[in-house]
């Protein structure tokens, strides 16, 4: 099994994590981000190559909201909190 799966178009990027790994957000993010958590954890570690400005919202297995929040990320390592079987949406602003 893969401990994590990447699938992206021009709009939008979707990082599922199977393990408890760094993964590399990748070059020109596009405006959505979705972080899947499929691990035991209660958080996953993206790394970002660019700052990043925008809205994250972490929703549980059963769609039910359970944070929305305005971040700012720098360039580098992040410790992103998303429910086990959880999703999060990060939704990008232009800088």
């Amino acid at each position: 099994m893969y401990p994590a799966v990447v699938a992206s178009t021009a709009e939008e990027r979707i990082i599922a994590f199977y393990g408890n790994i760094v993964v590399a957000a990748g070059a020109d993010l596009p405006a959505d981000l979705w972080l899947v958590n499929g691990t035991a954890s209660l958080s996953v570690a993206l790394r970002i190559s660019e700052p990043l400005q925008g809205t994250i919202t972490a929703s549980d297995c059963y769609g039910d909201t359970v944070y929305e929040k305005e971040i700012i990320l720098a360039a580098g390592l992040h410790e992103i909190a998303v429910p086990r079987s959880g999703i999060a949406h990060i939704r990008r602003k232009s800088l």
